[in-house]
């Protein structure tokens, strides 16, 4: 693939990794296109030593095929340190010349498969590893049904945080501190929930006081004004401090907007307003820039070191 060479850069050392981990980072960085046969190809260690790891090296594959990275494993090979045959097989395998590369690389398709089963056999003996791979919807069903939730009606990405947190949803309590860690869990920033927050009421037209009506009494539902201020159903969700990356992708329109709006829609009970303030770390990373700051939201012109902005009702 193009981008091996990137991933291979965000693996930590080959010495630093066990056979599990690596394969596990391998298969979420980049998905197998042709079943077994990729992403990685496992191939014995080229040496007669014992190494002091499971992986002796990961590299960037060099032909063409199905393979983006090969990594040398010091186990379950055909030749190297764990071969079951006599050690003139591995002398000819790991020598530089032609034959060599040849007997190499027909031994490698045999020590590769039953590499493969090895992690085939690890991954379905670890119930937590399994259904994230292969049933993730099934494994989020098991887990959320206590909690009253229908993953036939969320997105697979809502049911891959949820399941984050799944002891504080099984608590049954929806109080703002336990919403607070939920979102902070889902959404891996802080945040904070304040109670009794003021909003206005727009009142309908049967509902404002108007001279000559009859549903309307003295002391008892008169009403001055076209709105009414009220502190009992509106919360406010506070979000932050964060990068600007973060802030641009929670204002409105940005994906993790509609991600969040999804999940208070899920978690509150009771049918209360809640208004989404965004902080930002360091408002100098969102300086007016022309072509670049949204007007309004990120268009400061002396930014101070941390803004809090008020972007509107959750829908």
């Amino acid at each position: 693939m193009d981008n091996a060479e990137e991933w291979r850069g965000r693996l930590p050392p080959a010495g630093r990794l066990s056979f599990a981990v690596l394969m596990n980072l391998v298969q979420h960085m980049l998905p197998a296109t042709d079943g077994r046969m990729g992403p990685i190809l496992l191939r014995s260690t080229r040496s007669l030593g014992f190494p002091a790891s499971d992986i002796t090296e990961v590299r960037e594959s060099s032909d063409v095929g199905p393979f983006a990275l090969e990594a040398d494993i010091a186990f379950m090979g055909l030749y190297g340190p764990s071969s079951p045959l006599p050690t003139f097989w591995t002398e000819r395998a790991i020598s530089d010349d032609a034959g060599g590369k040849g007997l190499r690389d027909v031994l490698d398709l045999f020590g590769h498969i039953s590499a493969e089963i090895l992690y085939q056999g690890w991954v379905r003996s670890r119930p937590h590893v399994f259904f994230n791979r292969h049933r993730p919807q099934e494994l989020a069903a098991l887990l959320l049904a206590p909690a009253g939730i229908d993953v036939d009606a969320l997105e697979p990405e809502d049911c891959q945080r949820l399941l984050r947190a799944v002891p504080l949803l099984l608590a049954h309590d929806r109080s703002a501190v336990i919403l607070e860690q939920i979102l902070s869990i889902c959404l891996d920033i802080p945040v904070c929930i304040e109670e009794g927050c003021l909003r206005f009421i727009e009142l309908a037209e049967e509902a404002r006081f108007t001279l000559g009506t009859t549903q309307v009494r003295l002391g008892q539902g008169l009403r001055l004004g076209t709105r009414l201020g009220d502190i009992s159903t509106t919360i406010a969700v506070v979000l932050g401090p964060m990068s600007l990356e973060s802030f641009e992708t929670l204002l409105q329109g940005g994906r993790m907007r509609q991600v969040l709006c999804r999940l208070l829609r899920l978690l509150l009970r009771e049918p209360l307003a809640c208004r989404i303030d965004l902080v930002l770390a360091n408002a100098q990373d969102g300086t007016f820039t022309l072509g670049k700051s949204q007007l309004g939201w990120t268009s400061w012109v002396v930014p101070k070191d941390a803004v809090r902005c008020q972007t509107g009702f959750a829908l």
